[in-house]
């Protein structure tokens, strides 16, 4: 069917009642309007047709489908219509236009064959505004589908749905490339989406760019959006924008009923911007996940969520704004604009990574006036975390600003910082971080502010946590009273910086509980009688502080360095002993010199490990018995700033039972001495530390061999150690003072795991190679840290540490080496290992054995 040359190209649906199949070449109107489907009724049951348009082409509109009734009702069931191409060449192009539509969608389902529903459209496109569906009140529902492939403007707007209200109820809508001067994936004055699917390849403008447009509300319950790149060439792109109007009293807002899932991959453009809520706007999200893959900037600004007006408040929800990144200006997480911004998560989790032009601004918190309430909650800013008027914390939260997808603990840098003006609640900051607290101070309110930093997170548990607090004074009031202190309450290794001004001639003390008194800078008003008043800095607090400040510093990373030759050192000799075995009934001496790396929380450790043996060995019925002596002794290198030397002594009995083939077992009890040597503060004098530590070490296994003395063998083994380095007593001296440090360690106890096995070649007997993989696993309990002194004025200073709690670290070890016997009496071993994992994983190893039997 051809219907060509006319003003107006139209098939009417309405004498088609029985459905059928109907094939269309094209529609041609040059000078006027074409329309492929046109409904007039009011309601109409579309059932298994097939509907097959090449071509619809006019000077005017172009349109696909269109219902022209004002309330049209339409049901399709079982029927396809495709349409190829709809051009209109000098005004605006529909693939379905109505003026109010009740869309439904069913699939047919017979007996055995299930009927999809779908209108497809390969091209539609126009001189102005292009539109995929538009009506004014539009409702979809049923699990049909509509597809388009591609809608294009040249100089006005593309807009897959155009609505005044939409309400889509399980559909599945997807569009391939919406792309004209302006683009917006879906606007709509109220959106409510429910149970739908929604996916958009890529939406691309030459000015502005939108993922989602709403004025009104946008209901969310169980939608699934998913658009892979929203970019603009010159203008802005948007992932939502959120419309409301300051001048009016009731609030806009988006919300989420469902779980519902909102992903865009990429929003990018000459500004770019997640989510931009104007006026009155609120997005209120219940169970949501909302996912952006990266929001780049080519030369303005990028912003994740950019508000004037309006609040954020999601529950048990995800916001995930990835990288947030602008190549030649300022990258930030939240924006207020104007107007207050109030930013509420509940029993959820908001992450963002920061990039800005070098020397520019990029932080997770910009703007007038933003208040945030955190309750059971995680926040991860990697960057600068900003500004934050008021932080209202309630149950179990989590601030990270480490970058914690993108960096090692080692890598991880003190400079990033979030200011928080005023706190109140308790909130969990992981080490290595700075947050500065802006707390003002007033002669009538005084500062009632507290702070709780608890380390939870045992597998960085030495690392300290730095706080900048700034007092901001209220100078235009008469202050006769003294300051009131503030209270903070800390639970790991800390420094506290407080810079401001004040009339007293203490800006605060840290109230010390279960805590330390770290480095309080004192500031003094000195008044020279003309009513000018100058701020100085104690100088005769200068020692003190810093003897505060790096009191726990030198026995942690001592402690640190100690567990790295401890644990590198626990299951040297289990497996070289059993290469050593001549598995004749021998006895020998041994020596063994090895030189690895072990990974330490504030350092790498590397040391050159010399030990030497004997044994007495007796076989019987093919198996060797032997029990012996071992010494050791492994000198630590290590680029710690605070460990200058350790050195590590070993002395331990072994024994077991070993065979060519079969069970064998090994068990080694060793004691261990280390001696660090402390290079301490310019304050503090030099001064050697000294731990015992002892491990018993059980080696189990079982050695399959595939052929008598030369063949393949295998062996699975497991390997257990349970150990502990014992408690400490110190004490530190003062550089040209009296006074003194001391504190004590309690004991740490070690678990060490390994369950593995390995692959080899035997070629005669005592002569093989092999490799082998392991699994280690590995347990620290203990180990809470006290450090009592003196203070400047005479009064005593005490702290805690850490509390003893259990971490779990887990590694990956392989090996590979050889054995060789050199004549009768003599056999010289070679081996290397590296791993990967958690900390106090052995990074390399190479090892050096011989024996020579009697």
């Amino acid at each position: 069917m051809s219907i060509a040359e006319c003003k107006t190209g139209v098939i009417p649906i309405w004498p088609l009642y029985k459905g059928g199949v109907y094939p269309i070449a094209s529609i041609h109107a040059p000078k006027g309007s074409a329309t492929g489907i046109l409904d007039t009724l009011d309601d109409f049951n579309m059932h298994t047709y097939y509907f097959m348009i090449e071509n619809i082409e006019a000077r005017d509109e172009a349109i696909g489908l269109e219902m022209t009734s004002n309330s049209s009702s339409v049901k399709i069931v079982g029927s396809l219509i495709e349409m190829s191409s709809i051009t209109s060449k000098e005004t605006n192009a529909y693939g379905i236009k109505s003026k109010n539509l009740d869309l439904t969608l069913a699939p047919l389902d017979l007996l055995l064959v299930k009927v999809d529903t779908a209108i497809t459209l390969e091209s539609l496109s126009a001189k102005k505004d292009a539109y995929g569906i538009f009506s004014n009140n539009l409702s979809i529902t049923g699990k049909g589908r509509v597809y388009m492939q591609s809608i294009t403007s040249e100089t006005g707007v593309a807009t897959g749905i155009k609505s005044n209200r939409a309400i889509l109820q399980k559909p599945k809508l997807e569009f391939e490339s919406i792309s004209g001067d302006s683009a917006v994936g879906i606007d709509a004055y109220s959106l409510e989406a429910d149970q739908a699917n929604i996916s958009i390849s890529s939406i691309t403008a030459t000015s502005h760019a939108y993922g989602i447009r709403s004025q009104s509300n946008l209901m969310m319950n169980n939608l699934s959006l998913k658009i892979n790149s929203i970019t603009s060439k010159q203008g802005s792109a948007i992932g939502v924008e959120l419309n409301g109007s300051t001048g009016m009293q009731d609030n806009y807002y988006a919300s989420s009923r469902g779980s519902s899932t909102l992903e865009f991959k990429e929003v990018s453009g000459v500004n770019a911007l997640g989510i931009k809520a104007n006026g009155d706007s609120n997005l209120r999200d219940e169970r949501i996940f909302l996912k952006f893959g990266g929001i780049s900037a080519s030369s303005g600004n990028a912003v994740g969520y950019y508000s004037i007006g309006g609040d954020l408040k999601v529950n048990k929800s995800v916001l995930d704004f990835g990288e947030i990144s602008s190549a030649s200006s300022e990258a930030y997480g939240f924006v207020a604009d104007k107007f207050s911004f109030v930013l509420n998560l509940n029993s959820s989790t908001l992450s963002m990574s920061l990039r800005g032009k070098n020397g520019s601004a990029f932080e997770g918190f910009n703007g007038a006036k933003i208040d945030v309430s955190m309750s059971d909650s995680v926040m991860n800013i990697d960057g600068n975390g900003g500004r934050i008027e008021k932080l209202d914390v309630r149950g179990k939260n989590y601030i990270d600003l480490s970058g914690h997808s993108h960096h090692s603990l080692k890598d991880r840098t003190s400079s990033r910082s979030l200011t928080i003006h005023s706190l109140s609640g308790d909130v969990t900051i992981p080490s290595n971080k700075i947050l500065t607290f802006g707390l003002y101070y007033s002669a009538d309110k005084g500062i009632a502010d507290h702070v709780l930093i608890e380390e939870n997170d045992m597998s960085h548990w030495a690392y300290p946590f730095n706080i900048n607090i700034d007092i901001y004074s209220d100078l235009s009031s008469q202050i006769t009273t003294k300051s009131q202190p503030y209270a903070l309450l800390l639970k790991s290794n800390n420094t506290i910086i407080v810079n401001g001004i004040t009339s007293s001639s203490m800006v605060g003390t840290s109230v010390l509980n279960e805590g330390i008194e770290s480095v309080i800078t004192l500031i003094h008003r000195y008044d020279d009688g003309a009513g000018e008043a100058y701020y100085y800095l104690d100088t005769r607090e200068k020692q003190q502080r810093s003897f505060n400040a790096n009191a726990f510093n030198p026995i942690l990373h001592a402690i640190d360095a100690n567990l790295g030759s401890y644990f590198l050192s626990t299951h040297t000799l289990n497996k070289r002993m059993m290469g050593l075995k001549s598995g004749r009934d021998d006895s020998g001496l041994w020596g063994r010199v090895s030189f690895g790396e072990v990974d330490g929380l504030f350092a790498d450790m590397r040391s050159v490990h010399i030990q030497i043996g004997g044994d007495y060995q007796k076989e019987k019925n093919g198996r060797n018995y032997f029990v012996g002596i071992i010494g050791g002794y492994n000198p630590t290198l290590s680029n710690d700033e605070w460990v200058s030397n350790l050195n590590h002594y070993e002395m331990g009995v072994y024994g077991g039972v070993y065979a060519q083939s079969g069970w064998f077992y090994y068990s080694q009890l060793k004691a261990d001495y280390f001696q660090a040597q402390l290079a301490t503060s310019q304050y503090m004098e030099k001064t050697k530390l000294s731990q015992w530590g002892m491990s018993l070490s059980n080696e189990l296994g079982f050695r399959l061999s595939f052929g008598e003395g030369r063949g393949f063998f295998l062996e699975p083994k497991a390997m257990v150690s349970v150990g502990a380095l014992m408690p400490i007593k110190y004490q530190q001296n003062i550089l040209n003072s009296s006074r003194t440090l001391s504190g004590n360690v309690q004991a740490l106890f070690a678990l060490d795991s390994q369950l593995g096995g390995r692959i080899g070649y035997a070629f005669f007997r005592g002569s093989d190679i092999y490799v082998g993989a392991y699994y280690s696993y590995k347990g620290l309990y203990g180990g809470a840290l006290k450090v009592e002194g003196v203070g400047s004025t005479g009064e005593k200073l005490s702290g805690k540490y850490a509390t003893s709690r259990f971490n779990s670290l887990h590694s990956v070890l392989f090996d590979f080496g050889s054995n060789i016997e050199i004549g009768i009496n003599s056999k010289l071993c070679f081996d290397v290992d590296f791993g990967f994992g958690d900390l106090y994983h052995t990074v390399y190893r190479v090892n050096a054995s011989y024996r020579f039997n009697f």
